[in-house]
């Protein structure tokens, strides 16, 4: 007799989302899996977000209009949706955190609001967990919702310096059959975690607020012992864009760049064991002056430098997060460096600098660090 599928649940942060969150849900509403427990937590948007929610409430369950999103609606057999709006913009990392502290569930996924999820996305994911209690989270294949014979990713890669990217990023839709199923870091664009695994490892970390918050966590995860695992039969589709479109008031490409920087370091600081840390600086001093002429050249020197003083201004915080970390780690970073890739091979990232000269001195250090760390 099949196991039965317990139940689900999906947190989706949104903030300011109004243009994207209805096909979200209403993609989620037409999906098979048996029980779904939905979670949106809104980040005090200024736009129509709540009228959105509201508005698919009402035409789900024919409630009465009352403007605003209820608090916790069923809206079909075995699934319900939740509104926890927040008095101020917690950031994805903050949203996720909340809205996964009240989930029900064992098992939750993670769900951008800009995405949408095709009919059977959750079975391969929860099949794929039930079968391997070290399996701490699922990815899915995403894929372009404007070019969906297009990856967006199958996962991510984290270099040994800390930087990361989308895998397999606009590759045809066929790769995702043959990517790699072990991952060094899974996309917080949609991802299934699991909560007793999540809860252990601190869940994600409030002061990312976005960007880098999935590579830290998928870090955790590992030096914790447990594995990340990505499951090509789940789809589901991203409106994905690497830069900002020009009309974006909210985000522009140097904030992007700015948090990007920010969490980065945080992330190397925090998970890296002191020594590790001394043998990675002399090649992270290389790319840092490279960093900082390439932002000197195009006009985002000032943000990077504002990256270096919020991590000053966070030491604190950094001191207790790596205390937290010694306390529970069992993996070696000889093991999560071995996992690690040696150069940036992210399309985006492509300067001829990056490609004649950091690519090459970071494949040829990362020989020596392989043996030291």
């Amino acid at each position: 007799m099949a196991r039965q599928l317990p139940l689900l649940s999906v947190v989706i942060v949104t903030y300011n989302s109004a243009e994207h969150i209805t096909a979200c849900l209403r993609s989620l509403w037409r999906a098979s899996y048996p029980r779904l427990e939905v979670l949106v937590v809104d980040n005090n948007s200024t736009d129509q977000t709540a009228a959105a929610v509201a508005a698919f409430q009402r035409s789900v369950s024919g409630g009465a209009d009352s403007g605003r999103p209820a608090s916790a609606v069923s809206v079909r057999t075995a699934t319900t949706l939740s509104w926890l709006p927040q008095r101020h913009n917690r950031g994805f990392a903050g949203g996720c955190n909340h809205g996964i502290a009240r989930a029900r569930a064992q098992q939750v996924l993670v769900l951008n609001p800009d995405t949408v999820v095709a009919p059977d996305f959750a079975q391969p994911l929860v099949r794929a967990m039930l079968a391997d209690d070290q399996l701490a989270a699922c990815q899915p294949s995403v894929y372009l919702l404007d070019e969906r014979r297009r990856l967006n990713l199958t996962g991510k890669e984290t270099q040994y310096l800390g930087l990361d990217w989308i895998r397999d990023y606009r590759a045809p839709a066929g790769r995702a059959k043959r990517a790699g199923k072990k991952l060094v870091s899974v996309s917080g664009s949609g991802v299934l975690l699991r909560k007793t695994m999540f809860d252990r490892v601190g869940g994600f970390d409030d002061a990312y607020f976005m960007y880098y918050e999935d590579t830290d966590l998928s870090w955790r995860l590992r030096l914790a012992g447990y594995r990340l695992r990505f499951v090509p039969a789940s789809r589901l589709y991203h409106a994905y864009r690497y830069r900002p479109t020009a009309d974006s008031a909210s985000l522009t490409f140097n904030d992007k760049l700015y948090w990007a920087e920010r969490n980065r370091w945080l992330t190397i600081l925090k998970n890296y064991r002191a020594r590790t840390l001394l043998l990675v600086l002399p090649m992270l001093l290389v790319w840092e002056t490279a960093l900082l002429g390439y932002a000197l050249s195009t006009g985002w020197l000032g943000r990077k430098l504002a990256a270096y003083q919020a991590v000053w201004a966070l030491r604190r915080h950094l001191v207790g997060q790596r205390r937290q970390v010694a306390g529970w780690r069992v993996v070696p970073d000889r093991q999560i460096v071995s996992q690690m890739a040696t150069r940036i091979t992210f399309s985006e990232f492509q300067h001829p600098v990056v490609k004649r000269l950091i690519n090459p001195l970071a494949a040829a250090y990362y020989q020596v660090l392989i043996k030291l760390v």
